[in-house]
């Protein structure tokens, strides 16, 4: 499809919101501001969705309806939204929930107002599925006093993320340079890598409904992949550690010291690391990879006709005095005695993964 243009391009990524996504549309619809259009993405529902979004779509040249021929998960949906739209202004808005008619006008007027500002949100209201009132918070406290680098501002959001209801509101389109994977909690990295590229701003106002969803026949990787799979909180500490690494305003200086920082707090609120077995024998074991369970540290070397070098290099890295990591050597279609020196080397620590050759690239990504 031909992609939607226009100064905000709202996306809604929905799956099954026959019962709610009327009243979103017509909260979108009624917007006093009226330069946007949106994009309304279905995951191929299996109710009513379909029929209520085409009829309301048809009235509003502002609106377009894709259908997809089969759930792709909330991911690619959202991913979707965002890769077939172009605007200077972008927002996710879920299927069942609401923005009141001055949300475009008082966020954009935010924005506008400072370049520096990478997302603005308002004050939520919160519903419960008949639409009755429940609870009204200022949105979360994820302002701070300015100016701050990015590294710390970074943090400073980490520690203060409650709920994400800014995910789903007004960002500068130019900041969203994050790889999206299927993981849980990724909003919680996401929502970090935009305040490192600009501080927030909260427009003092009830701007946003979110409607509380009681029951769901469905788990959250469910809802965020299409398929039934386990949470796994590693692989959101992967994403803050990549999110961090190639983060561009972030200085390089500082990456390491925050990439730790974070790791702290992922293995505080979700016992990422601190959850394997702390007994003295597990302690005094020399490597986790031996054992079966996560090692806290992978260091990874990518290796190509290096044979001069390569037992240096390991043995630099298996004497390390921290033992819980492993060594993954990833070799790269070498033609030299490289495979023969690293297979000769008996450390349970030491991985060895075979590649055609393909470049550094290639062997780091494997």
């Amino acid at each position: 499809m031909q992609k939607i243009e226009s100064q905000i391009v709202i996306g809604v990524p929905i799956y099954n919101e026959g019962a709610y996504i009327l009243e979103t549309l017509r909260s979108l619809a009624a917007q006093t501001h009226g330069e946007f259009k949106v994009l309304v993405a279905d995951n191929a529902s299996t109710d009513g969705t379909e029929q209520v979004c085409r009829t309301f779509c048809a009235t509003d040249k502002r609106f377009t309806y894709v259908r997809h021929a089969s759930n792709l998960g909330a991911l690619e949906n959202f991913r979707y939204c965002l890769e077939n739209s172009d605007s200077e202004f972008f927002m996710w808005l879920g299927g069942h929930d609401q923005v009141v008619p001055e949300f475009l006008a008082e966020t954009l007027a935010r924005m506008q107002a400072d370049d520096s500002v990478s997302l603005v949100y308002g004050h939520t209201s919160y519903i419960d599925e008949l639409g009755r009132p429940l609870a009204q918070t200022n949105g979360g406290n994820y302002i701070f006093d300015e100016p701050l680098q990015a590294h710390e501002r970074y943090l400073k959001l980490l520690r203060a993320l409650y709920r994400c209801e800014p995910v789903n509101q007004l960002i500068r389109r130019s900041c969203i340079d994050f790889s999206f994977r299927p993981v849980i909690s990724a909003d919680l990295a996401f929502l970090c890598h935009l305040a490192g590229h600009g501080p927030f701003a909260r427009v003092e106002k009830p701007l946003y409904v979110r409607r509380e969803i009681s029951k769901r026949d469905s788990t959250p990787m469910e809802r965020l992949t299409g398929q039934k799979s386990e949470a796994k909180h590693y692989e959101l500490a992967a994403l803050f550690v990549d999110s961090i690494a190639t983060h561009p305003a972030i200085d390089p200086a500082r990456k390491p010291q925050l990439i730790s920082q974070v790791l702290q707090w992922m293995d505080e609120r979700f016992k990422v690391f601190s959850a394997r077995s702390t007994t003295p024998e597990a302690s005094a074991s020399v490597p986790s990879a031996a054992s079966g369970t996560a090692p806290f540290f992978s260091v990874v070397m990518p290796m190509y006709n290096r044979e001069r070098y390569v037992k240096e290099a390991i043995d630099s890295v298996l004497t390390q005095s921290d033992a819980d990591f492993e060594l993954i050597v990833v070799d790269d279609g070498s033609t030299d005695r490289s495979l023969d020196i690293v297979e000769r080397i008996d450390d349970p620590r030491l991985r060895l993964l075979r590649n055609q050759h393909g470049g550094g690239a290639a062997a780091r990504h494997t």
